[in-house]
């Protein structure tokens, strides 16, 4: 919808453009005034006898001719002798024109040339006039006819036509701007509506009632808008259900380890065990659980706060994997196998966090030591863009109603631990911008990428 300033200015260029076309009828109406004043004084002034007071009669019959015919509307003409003396109109029943204007008319006729369209101003008002003398027309030149006939017409003789459009524009924008506000209003209302009811629904969520909110078509932003609060709605749900199953299992976990502990201490306290070594073996054991349970929970909310990438560094991928390699073959040699290592000729550069990276790695490795018969192979390949580290163990693989859930917290397959350790690598590998996936190939196989830099 136009403002007050596009309004103002389509006002001022229609009257300009008005004015122009206005002006320029007024000059071709004074110039057939003149052409058919001519015709007219030629047909009717031709007899040589003619006296003043004839002539004076067939002008005022030539200038009512004018008036009732289609030739002129508003264009005046006066006659005037050698001394610039009215001799038409002479009385203010012909005239119809004010002293002054007549006065400056044929001022203006002494200072121009015959023939010529000037223009000149009278009392605010701006005028083109143009004369000719009556010896040049070839008329009767009786004693005392006068020897200039003028002709003036005003330059806003269309003005009345110009006030009415004007009333007419006004009459359309003031109408436009009641439809288009009647329009707007309603429209207005239309997507306000929606919007509080979205807005009290987005208060419920926020009090943690995840509801989900009725598909809104009545425009594309709407149903885009009420889309996005029903995803927000779905992961603020799914979030809330893993935040309470995260504590549900998290506190069965540290209760297991806490109510041996208390049950073996009550029990030498009370003198119930006679070999206080064993039970005190048992308490360190379950401590040592407990702890590790502590340290797992702590790194994986760390990793999970932590999204800072200031802490990323670039990092020489073969190396870090010779570092965790070089961590864990203690381990392996323990549960007798063998890591076997294959990194590429080419120097690959990562931009990763060396600790999560290790962290990631070390339980991948681990778990794959866990589970192998014999060996665990570590193949390091580059792709386009892309590095890939693929970690197989030649074990039984997972049973397939795990590998869905293997990354779960606290989910634990055949002979697992806490269920976290899966879990940590899977928040370490998303935290440093890789991908992870697990699958069987004669044994588990985990594949994860990164990005290389080049």
């Amino acid at each position: 919808m136009p403002g007050t300033r596009d309004i103002l200015m389509i006002f001022i260029a229609f009257n300009l453009i008005f004015r122009m076309y206005s002006q320029s009828i007024a000059k071709k109406e004074l110039q057939d005034t003149m052409t058919s004043v001519e015709l007219l004084i030629k047909q009717q002034l031709t007899a040589t006898d003619l006296t003043q007071e004839s002539i004076l009669e067939k002008v005022q019959l030539i200038r009512k001719t004018l008036k009732i015919s289609s030739l002129s509307t508003s264009a005046e003409f006066i006659i005037v002798d050698a001394k610039d003396k009215v001799r038409f109109p002479q009385n203010d029943e012909e005239n119809g024109m004010k002293l002054q204007l007549l006065e400056d008319a044929i001022q203006n006729a002494e200072d121009s040339a015959s023939d010529t369209i000037t223009s000149f101003r009278s009392e605010g008002r701006k005028y083109y006039m143009s004369y000719r003398e009556l010896s040049a027309l070839k008329v009767s030149k009786a004693k005392g006819v006068s020897n200039k006939l003028i002709f003036l017409i005003d330059s806003h003789a269309l003005s009345p036509v110009m006030r009415t459009m004007n009333v007419v524009l006004t009459v359309i924008v003031a109408i436009a701007f009641i439809i288009s506000g009647m329009v707007s209003l309603k429209l207005s209302k239309s997507i306000s509506k929606p919007l509080v009811e979205l807005s009290l629904q987005a208060k419920e969520i926020g009090k943690g009632v995840f509801l989900k909110l009725p598909s809104d078509d009545s425009s594309i932003e709407l149903h885009e808008l009420t889309q996005s609060m029903n995803d927000m709605s779905k992961r603020l749900t799914d979030l809330d259900k893993a935040q309470k199953l995260f504590l549900q299992n998290a506190s069965h976990e540290i209760r297991t380890p806490l109510m041996s502990i208390q049950g073996y201490a009550e029990g030498i306290s009370k003198g119930i065990f006679s070999d206080t070594t064993k039970t005190a073996d048992i308490i360190c054991e379950e401590s040592k659980r407990l702890n590790q349970l502590v340290d797992e929970l702590l790194t994986l909310s760390r990793i999970e706060n932590n999204t800072d990438e200031s802490e990323f560094y670039v990092l020489n991928l073969s190396d870090v994997m010779k570092e965790v390699v070089q961590k864990i073959e203690g381990y392996a040699l323990r549960e007798q196998k063998k890591i076997n290592v294959m990194l590429p000729p080419d120097v690959i550069m990562i931009k990763a966090n060396d600790a999560l990276l290790s962290q990631a790695m070390i339980n991948i490795i681990s778990n794959g030591i866990k589970y192998a018969h014999s060996n665990v192979d570590i193949a390091i390949s580059k792709e386009n863009h892309m590095v890939m580290i693929k970690i197989k163990d030649d074990g039984d693989g997972i049973p397939v109603q795990d590998l869905p859930h293997i990354f779960d917290r606290f989910y634990k397959g055949k002979n697992g631990n806490f269920g976290l350790g899966l879990a940590i690598v899977k928040s370490a590998i998303l935290s440093l911008k890789g991908s992870i996936r697990a699958y069987n190939e004669n044994g588990a196989v985990f594949e994860i990428k990164f990005q290389v830099i080049t």
